[in-house]
């Protein structure tokens, strides 16, 4: 998927937060960033990532000279391990500096759309990395290139999806 689609998918994963409507109502447009955001990450090993051009006075925020050559695309860090451990280190950031609770499903959630639509394309994923074996998650006949037209109709679907939360969290 291209990066607008992985952005858009993850910000949509907070309708599937359990969240009290207190806490939606404060931080319900933060937990769609941070969705957001986390949903790119997964694609920090890759050379022409998004995530590459996000700069913090003027300084890039992530390179990926670190894990250039060491980890392929659509590898370790598209894996279910990879969720789980920012699952992990979300949730003890969260207990450990007294943040909602929700800031953590979001990063995880968000970071888990990533590999979870990449597997409907063609390469597919090491979801079950150290396992090298790439995965899908449809057939064959139903996987399709990014920016095709397929991945253009997720995109408008997920502002759809955005914008729709953006009205429930109004009118609450």
């Amino acid at each position: 998927m291209n990066w607008r689609t992985h952005v858009v998918a993850g910000a949509n994963t907070v309708w599937l937060i359990p969240a009290s409507t207190e806490s939606i109502l404060h931080y319900g447009p933060v937990l769609m960033g941070v969705a957001a955001f986390f949903a790119l990450l997964p694609d920090i090993e890759a050379q022409h990532a998004k995530i590459h051009s996000i700069r913090i006075a003027g300084a890039r925020v992530f390179d990926n000279t670190i894990v250039r050559g060491v980890v392929n695309h659509r590898g370790p860090v598209h894996s279910l391990l990879a969720i789980a451990i920012v699952g992990g280190l979300t949730a003890w950031l969260c207990r450990a500096y007294a943040l909602p609770y929700e800031l953590a499903w979001a990063a995880t959630l968000g970071y888990a759309s990533h590999p979870i639509i990449d597997g409907l394309n063609f390469p597919g994923v090491q979801y079950l990395y150290p396992y090298k074996r790439r995965l899908h998650l449809v057939p064959k006949f139903m996987r399709f290139r990014v920016n095709s037209f397929p991945d253009e109709l997720l995109f408008v679907a997920g502002i759809f999806g955005i914008l729709a939360y953006g009205y429930t969290f109004i009118i609450r």
